[in-house]
C-alpha cells in the first residue's frame, strides 16, 4: 500500500476531506483530490505547493491576494503575466 493510499484511506482524512468539500461546494468552488502523479508539470507542481502554503493564510499582502485570486480566475500564468496584471513594479 502506498503512502497516498495509507493517507486517503484514513478515516479523519476522509472526514476532514468530505468537509473541506462541503464548505467549497457552498461557495461555488468544485475540490478535487489530485496526487502528485497526475499533476504532469513539475513547474506547476512546485508552484500549487507553494500557493497551498499561502493559501489559508488571512495575512496575505494585496500582491498576494491579488495574485491567488487571478490564478483563481484565470487559470496558470506566466510571472510576467502577472507582474502586469498586478501593476507590480520590480
Amino acid at each position: 500500500m502506498s503512502k497516498f493510499s495509507e493517507i486517503v484511506d484514513s478515516k479523519r482524512f476522509q472526514r476532514e476531506f468530505q468537509a473541506k468539500k462541503y464548505a467549497a461546494e457552498q461557495l461555488g468552488i468544485p475540490l478535487v483530490l489530485l496526487k502528485e502523479s497526475e499533476i504532469r508539470d513539475a513547474q506547476l507542481l512546485k508552484n500549487l505547493k507553494l500557493l497551498h502554503r499561502y493559501a489559508s493564510r488571512d495575512d496575505l499582502t494585496y500582491y498576494q491576494q491579488a495574485i491567488l485570486s487571478m490564478l483563481s480566475d484565470f487559470g496558470s500564468q506566466n510571472v510576467e503575466s502577472l507582474i502586469h496584471k498586478t501593476g507590480m513594479n520590480l
